[in-house]
């Protein structure tokens, strides 16, 4: 009898559960949503022409998604703290020229999105910020990464593409659980040895860093499935990248690439490789087609 009570509870508690969120909504009207605050999980705000963040959206108490790209915002009001369920938040295309310090005081924010803004500085507290496991600062003006973002444990995702920077923390390696790494599009970018000892990094972008050479050490990203090496001063590979043979996805596009080495075929499970515009002869390219029948390969 005790079994079929607690079997009884737990069919109540999902029945109830999953009541809730089918009642749990997405609405692309703030007025439409305030008259049903309750039912409100995702709201859609993109491409609305907005000054200011209108301050009765912190009202949506059980608000798990928001989305503000593509206004004019400059500003977060520190009532956002009350949206306790927020989890993600895409701020994107605004006029951010501070990072939003109001954030960090969002208590379960896992993702931030702020590409193309005027942000200067990362927060040097960001790493309090316990569960956020995605930061996307794409197209900002950022030239340094503050030390202690380091310490951000719960990162798993770093998005740094297209801004200034000119280094980055030299143990970098402590952000263990970090899988993806955009760094692409930082032409004047010195990478620190520390990127290589990130053990469980599956995405790494290095396009457009100013590169000469691959570096030596990449192959001890065991676990590195899409690796981006476009848009550099590439001209040789060695045997390196023929070592990975983990590799999925691989571009080299963009570079002064004349040949590949002779381990290149090794990299059996290869899904897509991109070789175009390099110096490659008609030669080289049909090799190539050879060792990776199976594998799309754009020229």
């Amino acid at each position: 009898m005790v079994q079929k009570g607690i079997a009884c509870y737990f069919l109540l508690y999902f029945s109830i559960y999953s009541s809730e969120k089918r009642s749990c909504l997405k609405y692309k009207n703030l007025e439409h949503a305030l008259v049903e605050i309750e039912k409100v999980c995702e709201l859609d705000l993109s491409y609305q022409n907005l000054d200011e963040f209108p301050e009765s959206i912190t009202k949506l108490y059980n608000l798990e998604i928001l989305t503000l790209n593509n206004n004019r915002l400059e500003e977060i009001p520190s009532k956002i703290k009350d949206l306790v369920w927020l989890s993600i938040i895409n701020l994107n295309d605004n006029s951010f020229e501070e990072f939003p310090h109001e954030l960090k005081r969002v208590p379960n924010l896992e993702k931030i999105y702020l590409d193309n803004n005027k942000i200067k500085l990362i927060p040097h507290d960001l790493y309090k910020m316990k569960k956020l496991t995605t930061l996307s600062l794409m197209n900002n003006e950022i030239e340094e990464v503050p030390n202690q973002l380091v310490l951000a444990n719960s990162l798993e995702s770093l998005n740094l593409t297209g801004n200034k920077l000119l280094s980055l923390p030299y143990n970098f390696e402590n952000l263990q659980n970090l899988r993806s790494l955009y760094l692409g599009n930082n032409p004047n970018l010195k990478l620190p040895d520390s990127i290589f000892l990130l053990k469980n990094l599956n995405r790494l972008s290095l396009s457009g860093i100013g590169l000469e050479q691959v570096p030596s050490k990449i192959k001890k990203l065991k676990n590195l499935r899409w690796l981006s090496l476009g848009k550099n001063k590439i001209s040789h590979i060695g045997t390196d990248i023929g070592e990975m043979e983990w590799l999925e996805y691989l571009y080299i596009n963009d570079n002064h690439i004349t040949g590949i080495p002779e381990n290149f075929g090794r990299l059996k499970n290869l899904k897509f490789l991109s070789i175009s515009r390099n110096k490659m002869g008609k030669v080289t390219q049909e090799h190539i087609r050879n060792l990776f029948p199976e594998t799309q390969i754009e020229y």
